[in-house]
């Protein structure tokens, strides 16, 4: 499971485990128990998975699967590159 989007959505399906519907198209606002817990735990699960640093910025710009999987990818290019 080398992809970043596999990686995160395995931590969005242990995270969030009483949502149902497609991992990939989950926002915060189609997410009834997307709370604050919730994004703490993808923003502390996605920064331990992939060794980077979420910053404020990126934690409240992280309200999607989309979202996350863009800002992840960016990080790891940064870092790559």
């Amino acid at each position: 499971m080398s992809n970043p989007a596999e990686k995160i959505e395995a931590i969005f399906l242990d995270l969030m485990i009483e949502e149902t519907g497609p991992v990939r198209k989950r926002t915060r606002a189609n997410c009834a128990h997307w709370d604050s817990l919730i994004q703490l735990g993808l923003i502390s699960a996605i920064e331990q998975e992939f060794d980077v640093t979420i910053s404020d910025e990126d934690a409240v710009d992280m309200s999607s699967f989309e979202a996350a999987e863009t800002i992840v990818i960016e990080k790891l290019a940064k870092r790559n590159g």
